[in-house]
């Protein structure tokens, strides 16, 4: 049981001060109008695919709009653009070994083109730590998140059933890339399941079965492996009452039991459509991951830049593939050595660490605090470890630094870190005047 002291400590540390007010919740209406951009953006990122069909340059409005809206509340208002943490220097400094990579291979004429795309994800992410700390909470990215994979499930399962896809794509060209977008998501909703009571829980329980069975649709393995590494995540940390993970896993079972019955020709016509590729698609991707070590053992340093691996693949791979001469690595880890060298490869994994260290001490600062479970920052801390986990399984077998759930998770994770510091302050200020009381 708790005393009293304890419990005075806990409401007073969980009170925020007024000089940290502005972590707290959004000003109206400049708060407001920055979130509402920065769902938008999000959604539509995940989105991608929908929005180029209507407009090739559609897709990238959001981003824009963020960005311009962010910047300019900045200057009328005489604030910081910048929040700094040491993430945050890992992403600038990882821009800076972008640039350089891209300088220094000019022979690399796909240098520019993804430098272009490089660049945008690291301004945004930049973006997004000052916003989530300052004027949004992590929670409305995380909403963003969710909602884009949501849509993206629902038109896997459309494009799967009703349009006779052999395997779900949705709003993605890839369904391994879809399954990597919906298994991100997964952590999120299963962490706010875990607190959440009535109609709540009932959501949440529904978008979790739509993106499981999303996912399921894919066929994808590097998406199985993610949600089952997901689901023991969440049994090792005790996100989830141990009842509503046996109830959910069983429900699960049932839906995708149903949808096996329902749409026995197409599960069928899709399993036979894997297992025909399986064994080619381990080849091809052996072939580019060796081709890929190849590149980072010639060029450690500042590696073929951005682009490169793929530009170089018949040079290194000695002309493997006839039908692909510049295919994706099919591995984020291999293809970012390959591009930026091994300095810019153990600056990407240290955003990757950096990101689960920034949540752990969120996370500890919290209990510490006698924080209840459904505290808005606890669960976004926890959340963004579950999704970052999904992340790096699924990257294991795909290129995906160019999609936005790894940056918006390292974000929340800068975020949900600087939003908690005064925690551990005020606690040691609590307790040394504590200690000095009872002298």
């Amino acid at each position: 049981m708790n005393s009293p002291a304890g419990l005075s400590f806990a409401t007073a540390a969980l009170q925020p001060p007024a000089d940290t007010a502005r972590r707290v919740g959004p000003r109206w209406p400049a708060g407001r109008l920055l979130g509402a951009a920065l769902a938008v953006a999000l959604v539509g990122s995940l989105i991608e695919g929908y929005l180029l069909r209507v407009n090739g340059q559609l897709s990238k409005l959001p981003a824009a709009i963020l960005l311009a809206g962010w910047l300019a509340h900045r200057l009328l208002a005489r604030r910081p653009a910048l929040t700094p943490h040491p993430l945050l220097a890992g992403v600038g400094l990882l821009a800076i070994v972008v640039l350089i990579s891209a300088a220094v291979n000019g022979t690399n004429p796909n240098a520019m083109l993804m430098t272009i795309r490089w660049i945008p994800f690291l301004v945004l992410t930049a973006a997004m730590i000052n916003l989530l700390t300052e004027d949004v909470h992590p929670r409305v990215a995380q909403s963003a998140i969710v909602a884009g994979a949501a849509i993206a499930a629902g038109g896997a399962l459309f494009s799967f059933a009703v349009l006779d896809d052999a395997r779900a794509t949705g709003p993605l060209e890839d369904p391994n890339d879809l399954a990597y977008v919906l298994t991100a998501a997964v952590p999120i909703v299963l962490t706010r399941l875990g607190v959440a009571r009535g109609r709540a829980a009932l959501g949440y329980a529904v978008l979790l079965g739509l993106l499981v069975v999303g996912s399921a649709a894919t066929v994808s393995r590097g998406g199985l492996i993610a949600l089952a590494a997901t689901v023991t995540w969440v049994a090792v940390r005790r996100v989830v009452p141990t009842r509503v993970l046996i109830g959910g896993g069983v429900l699960a079972g049932v839906i995708v039991m149903a949808t096996v019955l329902v749409a026995y020709p197409q599960v069928e016509r899709a399993l036979s459509e894997k297992k025909y590729i399986a064994s080619t698609n381990i080849e091809t991707r052996t072939l580019r991951w060796q081709s890929a070590l190849r590149i980072i053992a010639s060029h450690p340093l500042t590696g073929v830049g951005p682009g490169g691996a793929a530009y170089h693949y018949v040079e290194y791979s000695g002309f493997a593939e006839l039908a692909e001469r510049t295919p994706v690595t099919h591995e984020m880890y291999l293809e970012v050595g390959a591009d930026l060298g091994l300095v810019g490869l153990g600056l990407f994994l240290s955003l990757i660490i950096g990101s689960f260290t920034a949540t752990e001490l969120a996370v500890r600062r919290l209990r510490r605090a006698n924080a209840p479970p459904a505290h808005p920052d606890l669960v976004a801390a926890l959340a963004c470890q579950g999704s970052l986990i999904a992340v790096c399984i699924t990257s294991s077998f795909l290129s995906e630094e160019y999609y936005m759930p790894l940056w918006a998770a390292i974000a929340v994770a800068a975020a949900v870190e600087l939003r908690t510091r005064d925690l551990g302050r005020r606690r040691e200020v609590t307790l040394r005047a504590s200690t000095s009381h009872h002298r």
